[in-house]
Order: C-alpha cells, then sequence, then structure tokens
C-alpha cells in the first residue's frame, strides 16, 4: 500500500507541474462514445479508445472489456457563427468587388487622366456609386467573420488485462480557424471613390489593385502512430503513450478576391516529431474511478510557410466516473490548462460531461453537455447510440449548439 501511495503521489505531482508553465492546442474530440457523453472519457474511456484520452485506463479492465478493433473511427466539428463562408461567398458569387471594378474602369475612361476633374456621364458615375455602397457593405458584414473546425480520423487495436494490455493506434487530426479581415484602409478608400463619383470628381483607377482585405485561415494537421501501455497496481494504475508525430501547418493568406483552397497545397509545412503521453487512474471505489492525464508531454513550437509559430504545448485533463452497475455510466472531464487556439478559433478549457445506459447489452444510449469556461455563449448538448450485437459495435454521436455550430461522429468495430 505504501509503495502504491508513493507512486501515486509521485506521479500526480509530476503532472500537476505541468500546469505552471504550459498552455496547448484544444484537448480534442475522439470516438463518438465519448463525443456523445460531452467528451468525457479520461476516466470513463475502454481498451477501444484510451490510447486517445488515457493510457492508464488500458490497466484497469471492467466487465464488457475486451480485445477489440475499432476501424473506422470518425468524428467533425464545424463551427461558423458568423456565417464565414456565406460571407466570403457573397463577395465572390455576386462578384461584388468585379461590378466595382468594371463600373471605376468605365468612370476612369470618361474621365481626364488622374486627378484632374472628370467630365463622366451621370449613369456611369451612378453605377460606380451604386457598386462601391455594395461591395463597402458587403466588406462591413464580413469584418472579423470566424471559422473554426476540427476533424479526427483514427484506429485502434487494443488488448486489455487486469494487471497490463496494450492499444496501438494510428490516426489524423486537423484543426484550423480562419477570419476575414477587413482594412479600415480599404473602406476609407471606397468610399472616397464613391464621393468623388458623386461630386463628378476622378477617382483612382487603382483602388481594387490596393486592396488589403484579406481571408486567414491557420491550422494544423496531426498525424501520429502510437503505442499504449496500462499497468496495474492494485486501486492505482499508470499508462505511458510513445508516439511519433507528423505535424503539418497550412498557413493561408490571400487577398479576399483572390481566395481560392485549391491553395491550400502550396501553404503548407511539415515536420517529425516523437512525443509521448502519462496518464493515471485511481479507484476510490469499485465503482467510482479518477483519472489524469497529460498529453503531448514535450511542448513543440512549428512555424507556417509565413514563418508564423503554431505552440502545440501539453494537455492536462481530469476526469471522474462513476459506473454502480454494467447499465450505467456517469462521467465527468475538465481540462485543468486553458488551452491556446491552434489559429483564429476561440481559447478552451472545456468541461463535459454525459451518462450512458447500456440496453440489455446491444443497445447504448448516451447524452451529455460540454461547456467553454474561457468563452460565454459555446454551450452544446451531445447524444448518441450504441448498437453491439454478436461482438461488433457501432457507434454514433451528434452534437449541437445552434445551426451554425454542429458535430458529428461514427466508429465501427468487433470486440472479441
Amino acid at each position: 500500500m505504501n509503495a502504491q501511495r508513493l507512486i501515486a503521489a509521485g506521479t500526480g505531482l509530476a503532472l500537476a507541474m505541468l500546469t505552471t508553465t504550459a498552455a496547448a492546442a484544444p484537448f480534442g474530440t475522439f470516438d463518438p462514445r465519448s463525443q456523445a457523453m460531452g467528451g468525457a472519457g479520461v476516466a470513463a474511456g475502454n481498451s477501444g479508445n484510451a490510447g486517445f484520452f488515457n493510457p492508464a485506463l488500458l490497466g484497469v479492465a471492467r466487465d464488457g472489456d475486451r480485445f477489440s478493433v475499432e476501424f473506422p473511427i470518425a468524428s467533425v466539428r464545424l463551427s461558423d457563427r458568423d456565417n464565414f463562408r456565406d460571407d466570403l461567398d457573397d463577395i465572390q458569387d455576386e462578384e461584388r468587388i468585379e461590378n466595382f471594378e468594371a463600373a471605376l474602369g468605365a468612370y476612369a475612361t470618361a474621365c481626364s487622366p488622374f486627378p484632374a476633374t472628370c467630365d463622366g456621364s451621370e449613369q456611369e458615375a451612378q453605377d460606380l456609386v451604386n457598386t462601391g455602397n455594395a461591395l463597402r457593405g458587403s466588406m462591413q458584414n464580413i469584418d472579423d467573420s470566424l471559422i473554426e473546425g476540427e476533424a479526427f480520423a483514427g484506429t485502434v487495436i487494443g488488448v486489455p488485462g487486469e494487471r497490463f494490455a496494450m492499444s496501438v493506434h494510428a490516426s489524423a487530426r486537423v484543426v484550423a480557424g480562419g477570419i476575414l479581415d477587413i482594412t479600415e484602409e480599404d473602406l476609407n478608400n471606397i468610399l472616397a471613390v464613391t464621393d468623388a463619383a458623386q461630386d463628378g470628381d476622378s477617382v483612382n483607377p487603382d483602388t481594387v489593385d490596393e486592396l488589403t482585405s484579406r481571408a486567414r485561415i491557420l491550422g494544423a494537421g496531426i498525424q501520429e502512430v502510437g503505442v499504449s501501455i496500462g499497468r496495474n497496481f492494485g486501486q492505482f494504475s499508470l499508462g505511458v503513450t510513445p508516439k511519433v508525430q507528423k505535424i503539418e501547418t497550412f498557413d493561408f493568406n490571400e487577398r479576399i478576391e483572390d481566395a481560392e483552397t485549391e491553395d491550400f497545397d502550396e501553404r503548407t509545412t511539415d515536420q517529425t516529431r516523437i512525443n509521448v503521453d502519462i496518464g493515471a487512474v485511481y479507484d476510490i471505489t469499485p465503482a467510482l474511478r479518477t483519472g489524469l492525464v497529460a498529453k503531448n508531454v514535450f511542448s513543440r513550437t512549428v512555424r507556417t510557410v509565413d514563418d508564423n509559430p503554431i505552440d502545440l504545448d501539453p494537455q492536462l485533463r481530469a476526469g471522474i466516473a462513476w459506473a454502480p452497475n454494467g447499465s450505467v455510466t456517469v462521467a465527468a472531464d475538465l481540462d485543468l490548462l486553458e488551452n491556446d487556439p491552434i489559429g483564429q478559433e476561440d481559447a478552451t478549457r472545456i468541461l463535459g460531461f454525459g451518462a450512458e445506459y447500456n440496453l440489455g447489452g446491444n443497445v447504448q444510449v448516451r447524452g451529455g453537455y460540454r461547456t467553454n469556461l474561457s468563452e460565454t455563449g459555446q454551450d452544446m448538448f451531445t447524444a448518441g447510440l450504441g448498437f453491439s450485437p454478436f461482438g461488433m459495435h457501432i457507434d454514433l454521436a451528434a452534437m449541437y449548439r445552434d445551426s451554425d455550430d454542429l458535430g458529428a461522429g461514427a466508429q465501427f468495430g468487433f470486440r472479441f
């Protein structure tokens, strides 16, 4: 017992020391079971997702934990609260810039060389005023529009055990955020053109070429292969996941009129690194479990094609789970660190909790809730179903805040 307490105290101190120095990218959304339970998985996971959440869970077997093969595992979340996509499409599809440029050229053609007085016709002047006002209004509407998204795909082979267990996983995760940055200089220059046209004065024919407003999308894709090992010491379990990560950054920074996502391939960098996750689990009672995990213990700073830094620092999360019988599980997770954004998205510190009810061992009903403690108004409700007949299982999940902030997940696997 003294040895167990010493191990527990030492691990807890090592993990807690990370809180004094680290700020990290978002913890992540992984398998649909945890996704449907508000993101909780640090103390409530199983051999199928322990490598993603907490490797120490591999050292603790519960009824129903078996050799598992999980493929595919996929989840996605998109938040477009400011209508980033529609706003950008509005400017491009409605050809606001092209119409303004055409009207500008027609008006300038009827003028003496800039900056002399212009003798352009009334119709040409009115066309320029109308297209300039339309463009300026659209640009004001989209200023600071944000979009953020996250996607995950993976596969796992897990072998649980009461004393020692392991799993192997391969995964790919993408996290990104974008913003439409409209400059005050552009708004003022367009206004100067429309004012000049109304007064019959000459205009700057290069106004469109001098626009500086931009669409910016910054993000990272993380591919990793890891081997998770868990060891049980009675009520206490430890786990570790050494892993190889390929980190690919993308830094899209284009003028709004030129922004085309097909250019992403030219805006990437990549590098390969070794990292590690460390986890611990303590069973207070046979039904009540606590967990603590530090993911990506080694801090990394990678640089984009434009030399912008993306910090990938340790993530620290605690969890608790109550499973009084084989039918009910209630769990909660909390980020102990505020996680800095990778791109333009908000910082996160997630509190999530949820429950699962197992109907006869073949159908699981799940529900949950999560909120971002770092930002107000980012609460999400989660729900999902699991079907597990004849050793196979299918899990589905959905996340909802409103029609502009949604998530979903799906998983298929076998357990023997």
